[in-house]
């Protein structure tokens, strides 16, 4: 059974100060290292450092580094309202598998809310230390899915283009002749 600011335990009344001793309990967990970033239209964010807890870990990765977004309306009360955010910030992850990070937090995440509002509470939903244990737990099995498709963008330069002459034109072809 789980004590504390969580789930089923709201304290006192009111989502603000359910808020406050979730951030609180967040602040204080031993298990990770986090830090209070910024504030913004009523959202919080803070940078997490977490080492898996798994010591037979299959993957290099000695810590994971992401950035945890706690909306203005948290706890949510409609499935509508904003939800829990982690954005991978690792650079030794490759860009397929934080993406596959951030789904499927963000899919756990959507799916304990929606079955706490459909169930009729709403108060029942995992708290922030709740969230960030799962994906502890998860964390082998998100990273060993097959990396999600990502678009790497690269910059145009006109000197390593065939065909494009250096007298050329911002713009207009080589073979184009302007007057």
């Amino acid at each position: 059974m789980r004590t504390g600011p969580g789930r089923g335990s709201r304290g006192a009344p009111g989502a603000g100060t359910f808020r406050r001793a979730q951030i609180e309990a967040l602040l204080k967990a031993a298990q990770w290292t986090v830090k209070r970033l910024c504030s913004e239209r009523g959202e919080t964010a803070f940078a997490v450092e977490m080492e898996p807890s798994d010591p037979d870990f299959p993957f290099e990765v000695s810590r994971l580094y992401l950035a945890l977004v706690v909306p203005a309306a948290y706890p949510p009360r409609r499935s509508s309202d904003a939800l829990l955010a982690i954005e991978v910030a690792s650079n030794d992850i490759p860009a397929g598998i934080k993406r596959n990070i951030e789904t499927g937090f963000a899919d756990n995440v959507r799916n304990t809310v929606k079955a706490a509002i459909d169930a009729g509470n709403p108060e029942d939903i995992p708290s922030l230390v709740d969230y960030l244990q799962w994906l502890d737990r998860n964390l082998e099995a998100l990273m060993k899915q097959r990396p999600a498709a990502t678009i790497k963008f690269t910059a145009f330069s006109a000197a390593k283009a065939p065909g494009l002459g250096a007298s050329a034109a911002p713009g207009t072809p080589a073979n184009h002749r302007t007057s």
